[in-house]
């Protein structure tokens, strides 16, 4: 069992999250099955959630997710369609740039996603997947993450981390980019492996959910153009800090 965990309160939100893939819902039966509640807790669970319209009983006796959910999860909602209104900023940054862009939001404390992705009109360029999700002390989207976090924080990170992270084998290098962050403003990360990649990453600041605007490339795309690039990306992510701040005070 996870340290601090509340079980009974872990299988209810499982409840939720079995219940959002199904669209025509789903009996108590089949709810215990997917969550491993018992039926007489389960039981429980629904009629919990159906007091508060988190859950709703349709017309063939099943239950589905209710619209008391959208009422709790309105500030989210809101941030997502704000962040939304950023993908032409990525846009425009990978077409000038000729490189992949992302954006990446914390997910809790222990991962972050990325949120947004554009990539160049090119034969031959890194593809970055949007909702990938990755542990928040991986690369240099974690440590522009990590940057403000103390440092017995940041071994706590490490620690819990999966054990096929670099980081945590070497977390020196993580500590490394926080200080580049701190001291720079942005943070490089050259990668390599199977495929030898480069990017640069820093955050977006000034906004209800802090965010992380990438680029992404081959070694052969920064070679020379280093300091064009961080000026880019800075240049990019003052207007996007614009662009939030009003998307935010517009709902």
């Amino acid at each position: 069992m996870s340290e601090g965990i509340i079980p009974v309160l872990d299988k209810s939100i499982c409840l939720l999250g079995y219940l959002s893939s199904r669209d025509k819902g789903a009996t108590p039966a089949e709810i215990a099955e997917a969550t491993g509640m018992s039926i007489a807790t389960c039981y429980r669970a629904i009629q919990t959630f159906l007091k508060h319209n988190w859950l709703k009983k349709n017309a063939t006796g099943k239950y589905a997710l209710g619209f008391g959910l959208v009422e709790i999860a309105g500030n989210l909602i809101n941030t997502y369609s704000a962040f939304e209104t950023l993908q032409p900023l990525l846009d425009d940054l990978s077409l000038e740039m000729g490189m992949s862009a992302k954006l990446s939001v914390r997910n809790g404390l222990n991962e972050f996603i990325t949120f947004l992705t554009a990539h160049p009109d090119s034969p031959i360029a890194l593809f970055s997947k949007a909702g990938a999700r990755f542990p928040i002390i991986e690369g240099s989207v974690g440590a522009v993450f990590l940057r403000n976090t103390p440092e017995s924080e940041v071994e706590k990170f490490i620690r819990s981390a999966p054990l096929k992270t670099r980081e945590k084998s070497n977390p020196e290098q993580l500590f490394n980019r926080i200080d580049e962050c701190n001291e720079k403003g942005y943070c490089f990360l050259n990668q390599e492996g199977n495929i030898h990649s480069q990017t640069i990453s820093a955050p977006i600041r000034g906004i209800q959910t802090e965010a992380v605007l990438s680029l992404l490339g081959f070694p052969e795309d920064f070679e020379g153009r280093e300091k064009q690039i961080s000026r880019m990306l800075l240049t990019a992510i003052k207007k996007g800090e614009d662009m939030l701040k009003a998307a935010f005070s517009s709902v």
